[in-house]
């Protein structure tokens, strides 16, 4: 029962999804969880209000970014829709540019969910949708919040509505139940790596705020990335052994002051039980970051994870990263940093070769 049950939720999300074609021309951002509240301390969207603003006006509309919000974008399940569209009015507007040019789809999450099925009446109204399906030379990447890979989120969210808003609302807890959840994030991952690797399709998922790509997590990024500095060392082909030497000594602090830390657990063989890893699964992470704000674009052929954040923020650990920082041209307070990034047509090879 349980397997017809996640079965058709699948089915759904593919049926239902509406189309847009990508094309050597295209320009894609991805942002999820916005959460956006009353601007009060419990707001969690307020922290990056500012640089959100900024990073979606003065770069993504500027250079014709069709913008794709992948859900939780209000936070309804503990504000009232008109209350958030008041305080946050700066975003809406921006929002508003994005619809007339026909470059904005807005997808629902679970905190958003009751606008799939009931309009209030609102100032700003946008098509919300379920998902959208990205078509790449034939093949699909299909952009969904999440939630839906729980069957709690599924067939409780109104409880877990009224919960937030008369419980966690009133002692000011954050929205991060899933995404400190590691059993509970994985779950969702797990599920929905199986559901891309069967129908050979990227998957890019918003809701447990933890950034993936081509289904890796930092931790499994860093292994990659020491083992092949290794190799590189190693073979003697190169000039420059004391700078690989010494970035694989950064890249260990860094593994290793997460795995201590708890911020991340496991390997990906063990999450996904696959004996090869099949790069089907991206997550945007999310605006409401300690460090800034996290999300996913597709320029061409190119899909790249990005994080943006403002001048001298703290690294999360020893990596800064410098380097790879740029500033936003109209505002040099805000920089932008490509943390990873690849070629589409070679990450669909290695899904139809290996899935």
């Amino acid at each position: 029962m349980t397997s017809l049950y996640y079965s058709n939720i699948k089915d759904r999300l593919i049926e239902n999804a509406v189309y847009h074609p990508l094309s050597n021309q295209s320009r894609i951002v991805i942002f999820s969880d916005l959460h956006m509240g009353d601007g009060r301390s419990h707001d969690d969207f307020a922290r990056n209000s500012d640089l959100f603003l900024s990073i979606l006006g003065d770069y993504y509309l500027e250079r014709d970014f069709t913008l794709i919000l992948n859900g939780d974008v209000e936070e309804l399940q503990k504000f009232q829709l008109p209350r958030v569209q008041k305080r946050w009015r700066e975003v809406y507007l921006l929002f508003d540019q994005f619809h007339r040019r026909e470059r904005l789809y807005k997808i629902a999450g679970n905190h958003d969910f009751k606008l799939l099925t009931f309009s209030p009446a609102a100032e700003f109204s946008y098509p919300l949708l379920e998902s959208v399906r990205l078509g790449y030379h034939g093949q699909d990447l299909l952009v969904f919040h999440g939630h839906q890979m729980s069957a709690a989120y599924e067939q409780f969210n109104a409880f877990i509505g009224v919960m937030l808003r008369f419980v966690a609302n009133t002692l000011r807890i954050r929205n991060r139940s899933t995404a400190h959840s590691s059993h509970r994030r994985w779950k969702i991952e797990s599920r929905t790596y199986d559901f891309s690797r069967n129908h050979k399709m990227i998957s890019i998922i918003g809701h447990t705020h933890r950034p993936l790509f081509e289904s890796m997590a930092k931790t499994d990024v860093l292994r990659y990335e020491i083992e092949n500095l290794c190799r590189l060392y190693a073979s003697g082909e190169f000039r420059g052994h004391a700078d690989v030497e010494k970035r694989i000594y950064e890249l260990k602090e860094e593994l290793t002051e997460i795995l201590e830390n708890g911020h991340e657990e496991g390997f990906v063989s063990q999450l996904y039980s696959s004996n090869f890893l099949i790069p089907c699964l991206f997550n945007s992470g999310s605006v409401i970051g300690k460090r800034g704000v996290t999300g996913l674009e597709i320029v061409g052929d190119t899909i790249s994870l990005v994080h943006w954040q403002r001048e001298n923020t703290p690294a999360r650990y020893s990596q800064k990263g410098e380097d790879f920082l740029t500033p936003l041209e109209n505002n040099p307070g805000i920089q932008r940093r490509v943390t990873k990034q690849d070629d589409l047509r070679y990450i669909f090879s290695r899904i139809r070769l290996l899935g």
